[in-house]
């Protein structure tokens, strides 16, 4: 009898074991799916996945309450979506705009400029139609602060951090929310940037710069 006891006992045994083990191998299997997933970054320690409409690239920098992300999708080169030529500017996201056609002289050149004004906010369009240009936005300089402007992704002024990184991370901590105060999206070709600025969780200002050489002003 005491034999077939101590049996009994030993088959439990290594049955609890074996199950503890499985259990284990779970949670470790899903704590690194967590942590690490496919297409996943690390922010300040963490991962977070970027959407892939986004066309992630590299970090530029991750700090000093600001986040700077190089991506090549087309939301960074068409914030109001494609626009390729003046005539278009009427009848897309940004019909709300006063229009001005303006000529400049640049480098011994003339070009014609497209001023944009709404409320405070403010931008210039150039339409460069050189079919062998490479990728590039049209425009040159921009400066957004009011709530009825519309973003192509849905980004609007006074939308709370969360919502922004909604549009941009599939996956966003909690814990990051508080780190960034500046966001930048810059393209990974013929860099133009966009600042995101929050104040008191809310978006504030989104400001649009470009590399060019060309001193434009309003």
């Amino acid at each position: 009898m005491l034999p077939l006891v101590w049996l009994i006992l030993v088959i439990f045994i290594a049955g609890c074991t074996h199950s503890d083990k499985k259990i284990s191998n779970l949670n470790d299997s899903t704590r690194t799916q967590k942590l690490d997933p496919i297409n996943s970054i690390q922010i300040n320690g963490y991962s977070v996945t970027p959407k892939a409409t986004i066309k992630f690239d590299t970090i530029d920098k991750a700090g000093t309450d600001t986040l700077d992300l190089v991506i090549c999708g087309d939301y960074v080169y068409d914030p109001f979506g494609p626009v390729y030529d003046k005539s278009q500017l009427s009848s897309s996201i940004l019909r709300k705009f006063d229009i001005i056609s303006r000529i400049d002289t640049m480098a011994n050149d003339t070009i014609e400029l497209q001023i944009l004004k709404h409320g405070s906010s403010k931008m210039i369009f150039y339409f460069d139609h050189d079919s062998e240009a490479s990728r590039h936005s049209c425009i040159l300089k921009g400066e957004i602060y009011d709530r009825d402007i519309e973003f192509a992704n849905g980004v609007k002024i006074g939308m709370s951090l969360r919502s922004f990184y909604g549009k941009i991370f599939s996956n966003f901590p909690d814990t990051l929310l508080k780190d960034f105060k500046v966001i930048i999206l810059t393209s990974c070709v013929e860099s133009i940037e966009h600042i995101y600025s929050f104040e008191s969780d809310k978006l504030i200002s989104v400001k649009f710069k470009t590399d060019t050489y060309w001193k434009v002003d309003y």
